[in-house]
C-alpha cells in the first residue's frame, strides 16, 4: 500500500512540522475545531445542496439556500469550536456573504453541466528514495463539470481570504486534481481550473501548461522527500497558532 499524501497534509507540513507530526504521523485526536473549518464545511454543504437540486431540475432561491445554511450551522455547532478573534455571529455572517456572492455571480447556473460533486480522486506517482517507491496523492473535487465546447472544469470553493501564498498552494491543489482526472479519464483533454474565493467574490480561472504541471509535480516530490527524511518535526510559531487544535500542549505556545 503506497504512502498517502494530500494537499491539506502537505499544507500542514508547510505551516508547522510539529502539527503535521501530531495529526498525520502520531494520529493525535482533538475535540477542538477551528471556526474557519466549521464555517467552510457549512458553506460547502450548502453549495453542494444547490447543485444536487439543480441536477433534479430544481433551483433553490437564495433565501431557501440561506435557510439551509442556518439550519446546518445550528445542527453541527458544538462547544469545541475555537473562535479566537471573531464571534460566532461574525463568522456566521461571513459565511452568508460567501453564499450570496456565489449565488449572484452564477445564477441561473447553466454555463456547464455538473458531472460530480465532492468526488474523491487519486494520483499515483513514483518517488525515488534509493528504492523506487510509489506515493499516492488524494483529494476531493468540490465540483467537476463539462461544457458543450468539450472543455471540462474543476471548481474549488475557498472561504478564507485570498493571499499570494494561499493562491499558489490552491493552484497546486487543483493541478493535482487535474492530473488525477486526466490519468483516470484520458478523454478529458481540456481542463479549466477555477478558484472561487467566496467571501471577496473573486473567481479566478487558469489553464495549466505542461511545464507548469511538471514543475508543480517535481516540487511536490521534493517536499515529500523532505518530509520523509525528517527526524525532528519542530514547532513553527505563527499567528495561526491561535487557531491550532494542538496549541495547549505545544512547547512553543506562548
Amino acid at each position: 500500500m503506497p504512502l498517502t499524501y494530500s494537499h491539506s497534509k502537505l499544507n500542514d507540513f508547510d505551516q508547522c512540522p510539529l502539527k503535521f507530526r501530531l495529526r498525520h504521523l502520531d494520529g493525535v485526536k482533538s475535540n477542538v475545531e477551528t471556526i474557519d473549518t466549521f464555517k467552510g464545511d457549512r458553506v460547502h454543504e450548502t453549495l453542494k445542496t444547490l447543485y444536487e437540486a439543480l441536477r433534479q431540475d430544481y433551483l433553490y432561491s437564495l433565501s431557501e439556500l440561506l435557510d439551509f445554511y442556518e439550519q446546518q450551522w445550528g445542527r453541527f455547532w458544538h462547544f469545541g469550536i475555537r473562535t479566537p478573534r471573531e464571534t460566532e455571529e461574525e463568522q456566521f455572517h461571513r459565511g452568508v456573504r460567501c453564499i450570496e456572492n456565489y449565488y449572484h455571480a452564477y445564477t441561473p447556473f447553466c454555463d456547464s453541466r455538473t458531472e460530480f460533486l465532492e468526488g474523491e480522486v487519486e494520483l499515483h506517482f513514483p518517488l525515488d528514495l534509493g528504492v523506487r517507491r510509489e506515493r499516492l496523492l488524494t483529494g476531493k473535487i468540490d465540483r467537476f463539470a463539462s461544457r458543450p465546447d468539450g472543455c471540462y472544469e474543476i471548481h474549488d470553493y475557498k472561504t478564507g481570504r485570498l493571499t499570494e501564498d494561499n493562491l499558489a498552494k490552491s493552484w497546486r491543489q487543483l493541478t493535482f486534481y487535474q492530473c488525477a482526472i486526466q490519468f483516470s479519464h484520458p478523454e478529458v483533454r481540456r481542463v479549466e481550473l477555477t478558484l472561487h474565493y467566496l467571501e471577496s467574490g473573486e473567481n479566478l480561472n487558469r489553464w495549466q501548461t505542461e511545464p507548469e504541471i511538471t514543475e508543480i509535480l517535481r516540487d511536490t516530490k521534493q517536499q515529500i522527500i523532505c518530509i520523509e527524511s525528517q527526524d525532528v518535526f519542530p514547532a513553527n510559531p505563527s499567528p495561526l497558532c491561535d487557531w491550532c487544535e494542538f496549541r495547549d500542549g505545544c512547547p512553543a505556545w506562548r
